[in-house]
């Protein structure tokens, strides 16, 4: 695995000062200098204007560098010129698992934050390299020392938004899981961590339970699942405040996300569920969850178990015998010549039924049945967008009908 030193070089007035990091002390004016020499990097590329100092790091005895020049990063324009020249001039060969390090002691106006943003670039664009250090000298003229201090830790952060984002957003907490794994993998690794973490695992693995209820949209197990990992962030939160805090410092939010499914329960924690699918671009798995939640409603409102497979076969035989006596009636009133359209705003059990199964149908069989592609709910566009309007439909059908009842 290669390494590549990364590092910034300004005009400013660069005092000698001890740098120290990792026990080591080396007297410099320039940061990075110390960081050479103990690193010993592959390749260093000092990034500059075209005014910087570049005689002073081989006065300080740096004489194997690259030298990138950039703009100055006055506007928006030259911020992409910037962009431009890092990504073609510093070459990182991805299959080689390079090793990256930045120093941004000396960068000038805000080129730090650019840094950042650049860093998660080459992460995402070379996931198999690494940036393992993001140095920066905290230098004050009173003191002798000036520690280097590594702000890649604050780079995970990004990490832990993203995996986040993923999970509240389309239940993907596989990202979750691997960040606590590797964290909680370094920590045991670490002679010197004590107490060493004991739930962080636990807590990984309910995480990747979850999202496989999610993936595979296995909505009777959801619920019971949503509740375990609850009971696990719960048990867990000490140690992941103290060696995880980017997700406690999240864990609000993801709570708020949990409590969606865990407000409601029955048919309406499906529907629920189906709708959240629907608000994040999964058609196919929201008419999945739809046409169980009728199926759920029926059973419920019957007096029978929806758990047991045998009373979910009834429902579904009862559900379809009255769409087929709805179609029926609909179709002898236009041979009558009574106009009744096929769908009313308020449909009965029986025609919503039907249209659920046969929107559900053509999303789960991919519209390959003979004719199905004359149909006019077969342009996929248009049959995402009636999806939401679906669940609104049946959600208020199933509740009127319920109040009714009982």
């Amino acid at each position: 695995m290669g390494r590549i030193l990364i590092a910034f070089l300004g005009k400013g007035h660069y005092k000698e000062t001890t740098y120290s990091f990792s026990d080591v002390k080396i007297k410099s004016r320039l940061s990075f200098i110390p960081l050479a020499a103990h690193l010993r990097p592959d390749k260093v590329y000092l990034v500059g204007t075209s005014d910087s100092l570049w005689h002073i790091p081989r006065e300080e005895g740096l004489d194997a560098f690259s030298e990138v020049i950039i703009p100055l990063g006055q506007n928006a324009e030259e911020f992409w010129e910037i962009f431009d020249v890092l990504r073609n001039e510093i070459p990182v060969e991805d299959s080689e698992r390079t090793e990256l390090v930045f120093d941004i002691t000396h960068c000038f106006r805000s080129i730090p934050f650019f840094v950042v943003l650049y860093a998660a670039y080459l992460r995402f664009t070379h996931p198999n390299s690494r940036v393992s250090h993001i140095f920066y000298g905290a230098y004050q003229p009173e003191t002798e020392i000036t520690p280097l201090v590594d702000l890649a830790p604050y780079l995970e952060m990004l990490e832990w938004i993203e995996a986040a984002t993923l999970f509240t957003r389309y239940g993907e907490a596989n990202g979750l899981s691997r960040l606590l794994t590797l964290r909680h993998d370094a920590l045991w690794a670490d002679r010197a961590c004590e107490p060493r973490p004991k739930k962080l695992s636990t807590l990984a693995k309910k995480l990747e339970s979850v999202s496989a209820c999610f993936n595979m949209t296995y909505v009777p197990r959801m619920a019971e699942e949503l509740r375990g990992l609850s009971d696990v962030i719960d048990e867990t939160k000490p140690e992941f405040c103290r060696y995880a805090r980017p997700l406690a410092a999240m864990e609000g939010q993801i709570a708020k996300f949990l409590d969606r499914f865990r407000e409601k329960s029955g048919w309406e924690q499906q529907v629920e569920t189906a709708q959240w699918y629907a608000e994040n671009n999964r058609p196919t798995q929201a008419l999945i969850t739809l046409r169980e939640a009728v199926v759920t409603w029926w059973c419920e409102i019957t007096g029978h178990d929806a758990t047991e497979i045998d009373h979910r076969k009834e429902a579904e035989q009862s559900l379809g015998a009255m769409t087929w006596k709805a179609r029926q009636e609909t179709s002898t009133s236009a041979d009558a010549g009574t106009e009744v359209p096929h769908k009313s705003p308020s449909p009965d059990v029986g025609d919503l039924w039907g249209t659920v199964t046969e929107a559900r149908n053509n999303a789960g069989h991919a519209l390959m049945g003979k004719g199905q592609e004359g149909k006019k709910g077969a342009d996929p566009k248009k049959a995402s967008k009636k999806v939401n309007e679906l669940i609104t439909i049946a959600a208020e059908l199933m509740s009127t009908k319920e109040r009714d009842i009982t």
